[in-house]
Parts: structure tokens; sequence; C-alpha cells
């Protein structure tokens, strides 16, 4: 009698055993299938989240990649290559504008706090490069489409406070006319009038001593 007690309750434990073995492989199978079809739990969620959040981190690259160095040398030589400009960088104070169109007057708000991060990002100094594509190619602009994409960039400047000023501009021969790109430099209205007039007095002191030797 003991014996077949014993059997008994060995009996109940495999088929509690075979119990949980069919209820744990129940729920894997709909686990599996959401992995599948993308279809993250909580987990994956806060490990998507969490490496969306290591992408946005400016990384080494990000840094030496910034062609506002490059450009700035380009300028001071007054040697601007438009054949070569690089793909245009999240980060940096350098931003490419193709055309900016009437259609963008709405869109000056949106514009200025782009603005205000390239200015930002390049501590109260921005480069804007018009006529020219998020991937570097410089496009250019018809002389109606350049002046339209100058008076929406100058309306976003003045909502931040800031004034452009010209640093470069190419001009393009081609079969359907003349195509233009420019380089624009945004910085707030008193850092420019204050370079303005330092500028003007360097030039005074200049002629001053020109004239006395």
């Amino acid at each position: 009698l003991l014996w077949l007690l014993w059997l008994l309750l060995l009996l109940l434990l495999l088929w509690l055993l075979l119990l949980l073995w069919l209820l744990q492989r129940g729920m894997g199978l709909p686990q599996r299938a959401d992995q599948k079809n993308g279809n993250a739990g909580f987990a994956g969620s806060c490990t998507a989240s969490w490496n969306l959040e290591a992408f946005s981190l400016r990384t080494a690259e990000d840094i030496h990649e910034d062609f506002c160095p490059q450009l700035q040398q380009m300028l001071k030589l007054r040697d601007m290559d438009w054949t070569c400009l690089p793909q245009e960088n999240y980060y940096g104070c350098v931003e490419y504008k193709w055309r900016l169109g009437a259609e963008h007057h709405g869109k000056v708000g949106l514009l200025a706090t782009q603005m205000q991060f390239r200015l930002a990002e390049g501590g109260g100094t921005a480069f804007y490069i018009l006529g020219v594509r998020d991937s570097g190619a410089a496009a250019g602009l018809s002389r109606d489409e350049h002046v339209a994409a100058v008076r929406v960039l100058m309306a976003a400047a003045a909502a931040t406070g800031c004034v452009l000023l010209l640093e470069a501009v190419s001009y393009q021969q081609q079969r359907n006319g003349s195509r233009r790109c420019s380089v624009w430099r945004v910085q707030p209205r008193h850092v420019a009038m204050k370079d303005c007039a330092d500028l003007l007095h360097h030039k005074g002191d200049i002629r001053l001593e020109a004239r006395v030797v």
C-alpha cells in the first residue's frame, strides 16, 4: 500500500511539471511572435528609448566633421570652393538652405528657432549658405529665387535680434540663366555694430598715421 501511495505522488509531481512546461511554452510563443513582428514589450521600449538617446549624443566624429573651421578659413583667404562642400552636419554653426520662397514666410518662427540653435553652436555666430542642398551640392538659385531667400533669412534673423552679413557669392552661368550661391554670416545686431565701429575706427587710425608719416 505504501508503494502505491508513492507511485501516486510521483505521478502527481510529473503531471505538475508537465503543466508548468505547457504554460511556459504557451507564454513564450506570443512573446517570440511579438519580437518577430517588431512589437517589443516594456523592456523593449525602454531599450529602444535608451538607444535613441544614446544615438542623439554628440560623438567625436560629429565634432571632427564640423565644417565651420574650414569654411572660415576659405572665407578668410577669399577662396570659396563650391565644388567640395561636405554634407550638412546636424551640429555646428553652418546651415545649408537650398531655397527659401514665399511659402516660408509663415515659418519664420521655426527658422528663427533653428537659427538660435546654430548661433548657440557657434558661440554667437552662424553661417547660412544659400543655394546649396543638404548633400553639399551647390545647385544654385536664380536671381529672383536668391532675392526671395535672402528676404526670408533676413526676417528670421530680425526675429532673433540678429543681422546678416554677406561673406561670399558665386555666379554660375547655365543654359537656363545664371545661378547664385551665397554665404551669410549671422550675428547679434549689437555685436555686428560694434565690429563695424571698431573697423571704421581702425581704418581712421591707419589714415591718420599715414598723414602723419
